[in-house]
């Protein structure tokens, strides 16, 4: 079997990239500040300054007190010159390789060999960036907040007529078997309620799966609407401030800011094409029965 530093070279190379690439992009979005910006910082409106919108894409650790799946998001859109663009592009690659080498090395090294990537990273020497060598040394990968690392920075290719901003409510579904769910109850605590959907799981029939059902933290989605192209209207997801390429030509873009409050409306009427029931079956692994039609 490889050894770690087989693996954890790969990565500290690419890790070396993103940052240079990141670093190179936050000066020319600097060189850009007297086009068109709006960030949205906390619960303020739009600013023209582009300084939080920089540091958004540079933050790659945990900040104090950031629970381990909270991402930090920050609604936006910056105007920018092509050379711009072409970098952020190069981040984004960049930050597809880091990924891809994290990857790999998850595949192969041992949960035993995880010890020895912080042994490993403290004996590298990189004379490139002091930060690199810092961030990753100081606990692994610990304190990298690898979500924030590999989401991409939205690129668009023209410059967009209007973007609004919303915020989507969306959910994972996993189909287990009763095998498999009972594995999982088996695992909590054997109280009266696990004990009773034990039971309540040998009442199913023969081969019928369950759906594990976990809702998601809302995702910053941006509407957008051009004039100039075959499709003029899309959805992507925004977590971090949109780039497009500066059009003196037209009209600068109208913007709608999201609204501060990501909760979902109770109001919201179901769907009727709904295929598992609202209400678990198995309320301590979050597991619904499907609706047979």
């Amino acid at each position: 079997m490889a050894s770690v530093s087989e693996y954890m070279i790969p990565i500290l190379q690419a890790f070396d990239v993103l940052w240079e690439s990141l670093d190179l992009l936050a000066r020319k979005l600097e060189a850009d500040a007297h086009l068109p910006t709006w960030v949205q910082v906390g619960d303020k409106q739009f600013t023209s300054s582009r300084s939080e919108a920089i540091g958004l894409y540079q933050q790659l650790e945990y900040v104090n007190e950031q629970a381990p799946r909270e991402t930090i998001v920050l609604p936006g859109l910056m105007a920018a010159m092509p050379e711009t663009i072409e970098q952020a592009v190069e981040v984004n690659n960049a930050k597809l390789a880091f990924k891809q080498a994290v990857l790999e090395a998850k595949s192969h090294l041992k949960q035993s060999d995880l010890p020895k990537l912080h042994l490993f990273l403290q004996s590298v020497e990189t004379d490139r960036n002091v930060r690199v060598r810092e961030a990753l040394s100081r606990a692994g990968l610990s304190r990298l907040h690898l979500k924030q690392c590999y989401r991409m920075i939205p690129v668009l290719e023209a410059q967009p007529k209007k973007v609004s901003w919303t915020w989507t409510h969306t959910s994972s579904v996993r189909k287990v078997s009763q095998e498999a769910a009972r594995q999982s109850l088996l695992k909590k605590p054997l109280d009266t309620g696990v004990r009773m959907q034990l039971d309540r799981l040998t009442k199913l029939a023969p081969g019928e799966s369950l759906a594990v059902v976990q809702t998601l933290s809302p995702h910053c989605c941006a509407n957008l609407v051009f004039d100039r192209l075959e499709k003029p209207r899309r959805m992507v997801k925004s977590p971090v401030p949109i780039l497009y390429p500066y059009d003196a030509s037209i009209s600068t873009p109208i913007v709608v800011p999201p609204t501060t409050q990501r909760a979902q409306n109770p109001e919201r009427q179901k769907r009727a094409d709904r295929k598992i029931e609202e209400d678990p079956y198995l309320p301590a692994i979050r597991a619904h029965r499907y609706i047979v039609s």
